[in-house]
């Protein structure tokens, strides 16, 4: 029995299809004229997985977290100053 990354059947299949057209894609780039494989090369660089891209997403994940981290501190600060205090008390199941 396969274990690991060959667990799935569908694996070994997909991955030499895959492969057969990574050297086709491979070919038909190789052939283009010179500035133009450049170009091509740049775009793929400049895509969703660039390193500017992902330093972005990791920002706006970021300040979105902190957002959420201030409302829920606003939300209990003005619970506390309503309700005179508050107290949170985490106890063990004691069933």
């Amino acid at each position: 029995m396969a274990e690991g990354a060959l667990y799935f059947f569908w694996v070994i299949p997909y991955g030499i299809a895959s492969a057969m057209l990574a050297l086709l894609y491979f070919r038909f780039v190789w052939q283009l004229p010179n500035l133009t494989r450049a170009r091509f090369i740049a775009a793929d660089r400049s895509g969703y997985d660039s390193v500017s891209n992902t330093l972005l997403y990791w920002i706006e994940e970021v300040l979105e977290m902190f957002g959420i981290v201030l409302f829920l501190y606003a939300l209990l600060a003005h619970l506390a100053e309503e309700t005179g205090g508050l107290v949170l008390r985490i106890s063990p199941d004691e069933s």
